[in-house]
C-alpha cells in the first residue's frame, strides 16, 4: 500500500504522522532532479564549499522547496520512522519526460544531497513550525539532531550503495 501525507496545518490530526507511519513497513523518500535545475547542475565543489566544508543553504530558496530532504515536513515524516525504527528507503534520480514514472538513477545527485543534510536548516512557511514539530521533538530523542541527520544520511548512503549494484 502507498499514501501521501497532507502537510497543510488547519486540523491538528492533519499534522499527526507518528500514528500512521508507525504502521508502515518502511518509508520512500524520493528526491529527483529539481525543477530549476540549480542542484542538478551544480558541482560537488558547489555544494562542499571551500576546504570541503559542507554547505547547507543552496542560494536559491525555490530550489530548496523542490527538494524534500530540505523540507521541514518531510523530515518530521522521517523523525517519526526514526522513533519507530522504521527503514527509511531513498531513491533519488532524474525524471524521464517521456515517461512519467520512470526516475534514472543519479548517484551524483545523491553525492550532493548527502552533504546538504542538516535539519536546523530545513525550509518551512512559519519559523516558529521549524522548532515546535521538528527541532523540538528531534532533540528530546536518544542522540537528538545529530542522530536524526545521521539517519538521512545513511538513507542516501543505502542508495548510493544500491544504484551502484547491478
Amino acid at each position: 500500500d502507498l499514501f501521501a501525507v497532507r502537510q497543510h496545518p488547519g486540523n491538528h490530526m492533519d499534522l499527526e504522522f507518528r500514528t500512521v507511519i508507525k504502521l508502515c513497513k518502511a518509508v520512500l523518500l524520493v528526491t529527483s532532479t529539481d525543477s530549476t535545475g540549480v542542484l542538478a547542475n551544480a558541482q560537488l565543489s558547489d555544494v562542499l564549499g571551500a576546504g570541503g566544508v559542507p554547505q547547507t543553504v543552496i542560494p536559491k530558496e525555490e530550489t530548496r522547496k523542490c527538494i524534500g530532504l530540505l523540507r521541514m515536513w518531510c523530515l518530521v515524516e522521517v523523525n517519526a520512522a526514526r522513533e519507530h525504527s522504521i527503514p527509511i528507503i531513498m531513491v533519488a534520480g532524474t525524471r524521464s519526460p517521456s515517461r512519467r514514472a520512470h526516475l534514472q538513477g543519479d548517484q551524483f545527485l545523491l553525492a550532493k544531497l548527502l552533504f546538504l543534510v542538516d535539519i536546523t536548516h530545513s525550509e518551512c512557511r512559519d519559523e516558529s513550525d521549524r522548532d515546535t514539530f521538528l527541532l523540538g521533538p528531534v532533540r528530546s530523542t536518544p542522540g537528538g539532531i545529530g542522530a536524526l541527520n545521521a539517519r538521512v544520511r545513511g538513507a542516501i548512503v543505502g542508495a548510493i550503495g544500491a544504484s551502484s549494484s547491478p
